[in-house]
């Protein structure tokens, strides 16, 4: 485990020019947005699972701060450097759509495969073009919890998948529901 303050380099993110510290700040901003939907969606099931199962609820508990360390960083070096930015109203759209998933499964396949999938993506990218190493350093540690992420959720869907043809037929529903939303 990692801690945003003592491990990112937060005394770097600052003397940036003010058009790439506002470009810098608006990526941050839209990357805890997305963060935010990532804690919610893991923190929901916490309550529907038995204590039977402590496993599951070390799991989701692990996911659940993760995500809020990944908003608490990332809301961090948003702020750092002084500009403001926006969150977007088409990202809380999609994110939403995300929190109307009752079925566990789909929102595995949703948020853990599909969403952190791409993210992984975005945060490679931001690693290696941050203009400072706050920012990459975010990126990087973020990066390595998402994959963990990443592949417990194509690990639950195969294995969902493999329980039977109508298992397959749902998940592929959720995400063409999904798809349908936001369009």
């Amino acid at each position: 485990q990692w801690d945003a303050t003592p491990d990112i380099p937060g005394d770097t993110a600052r003397a940036l020019p003010a058009h790439v510290e506002q470009a810098v700040a608006q990526v941050m901003t839209y990357i805890a947005q997305n963060e935010y939907a990532a804690l919610y969606v893991p923190a929901r099931f916490l309550p529907q699972v038995s204590p039977r199962y402590a496993e599951i609820l070390m799991w989701l508990a692990s996911h659940v701060h993760d995500e809020a360390r990944h908003v608490e960083v990332f809301t961090k070096r948003a702020l750092a450097g002084g500009a403001r930015a926006y969150a977007l109203a088409s990202t809380e759209l999609s994110l939403h759509s995300l929190l109307d998933e009752s079925d566990f499964s789909a929102a595995a396949l949703l948020l853990n495969v599909l969403g952190e999938g791409t993210f992984l993506d975005l945060l490679r990218f931001v690693e290696r073009h941050a203009p400072d190493a706050a920012t990459a350093t975010a990126a990087r540690l973020a990066h390595r919890d998402e994959r963990r992420h990443v592949h417990f959720g194509i690990a639950h869907v195969r294995t969902r998948i493999a329980l039977g043809h109508d298992e397959r037929e749902s998940l592929v529903a959720a995400a063409e529901a999904r798809a349908a939303k936001l369009t």
